[in-house]
């Protein structure tokens, strides 16, 4: 345990709370993608993955210029990457 008897058992006031800070900046991002979708009048409701890549944002966003690039069927292409 910790030897600082107000402390929570076994904290590690150190890495934990920056760990948790990242997260914060994940769903913030998720949460201006949900934005940007409403204003394109698309359903907020979205599957949004880990790493937030700028691509990624990009193509959540679902604008105009997204739009123009279509996803193909499935089993009609080999894909490259094994993230999607």
């Amino acid at each position: 345990g910790a030897p600082n008897p107000r402390a929570v058992y076994s904290s590690k006031g150190v890495g934990e709370p920056p760990l948790f800070s990242g997260a914060s900046v994940f769903f913030a991002i998720k949460e201006a993608i949900a934005d940007a979708r409403k204003h394109e009048h698309l359903d907020a409701d979205f599957q949004f993955f880990s790493p937030a890549t700028s691509a990624r944002i990009r193509m959540a966003c679902a604008d105009k210029f997204t739009k123009k690039f279509q996803l193909p069927q499935e089993g009609t292409y080999t894909p490259w990457n094994i993230m999607p």
